[in-house]
């Protein structure tokens, strides 16, 4: 025992009180210990307020970015005996080119008004054709769309877009990408026939490699017209 007490420190004696703190120590620790609750409270609120300010100015969920807000678009409505659309006022309406019309075309829209060159494209353009055809809507479709990329500097095989719909019902449709001044160019076209004539659709984005969502949303906002 002699030995583990040497290794271990001093045993106490029996009858020996334990050493007694001061006032002044537990003082000191009590004040340290009430200053770290304040600190620590203070932290937090902080914490709190700086989430909430931040997020508050936001106005994108906690990113920091500011979100402009989507300004509103005039549309104006065509409607033809077959169906009806919304489109932007401020799109060109090139319906009245005499080329257009002798091939059958009824609506010619384009938010930019094209050049005067026939590889020239507006970034975003809708024509609308009605034809006499005994044809197919697939078959039509399918031999129509290769000359859509005539014009373009190099394009893909067009593909068939297997259950399209244009005003909430199923309709022939097929695609073709490919590329025009360097850039991307898409262009999708819906058929369907309509008693002795074929209505056509053709829409094509330059610029990106699928439809830009304003194209989009005139194809979304078509009706149709039964009877």
């Amino acid at each position: 025992m002699g030995e583990s007490q040497e290794h271990w420190g001093r045993a106490p004696e029996l009858g020996q009180a334990p050493p007694q703190r001061s006032r002044a120590g537990w003082s000191i620790a009590l004040g340290c210990a009430l200053l770290a609750v304040v600190i620590g409270t203070v932290a937090v609120l902080g914490g709190v307020v700086y989430l909430a300010t931040r997020d508050g100015n936001s106005g994108s969920g906690g990113t920091g970015e500011s979100v402009e807000p989507v300004p509103e678009v005039e549309l104006t409505t065509f409607e033809g005996d077959d169906f009806r659309i919304d489109y932007p006022k401020s799109w060109v309406d090139l319906s009245t080119d005499s080329m257009f019309t002798k091939i059958g075309g009824i609506l010619a829209l384009a938010d930019e008004r094209p050049g005067d060159e026939l590889e020239d494209v507006s970034p975003n353009a809708l024509k609308i054709y009605k034809y006499t055809s005994t044809t197919a809507a697939d078959a039509s479709c399918a031999e129509q769309i290769k000359f859509t990329p005539m014009w373009w500097d190099e394009h893909e095989m067009p593909e068939k877009v297997d259950g399209a719909q244009l005003g909430g019902q199923e309709i022939a449709a097929y695609m073709v990408d490919g590329t025009l001044e360097g850039q991307p160019i898409h262009s999708i076209m819906y058929c369907r026939n309509i008693g002795p004539n074929m209505l056509q659709v053709v829409a094509t984005t330059h610029g990106s490699a699928q439809l830009s969502p304003e194209l989009q949303a005139i194809l979304d906002s078509w009706q149709w017209i039964d009877g």
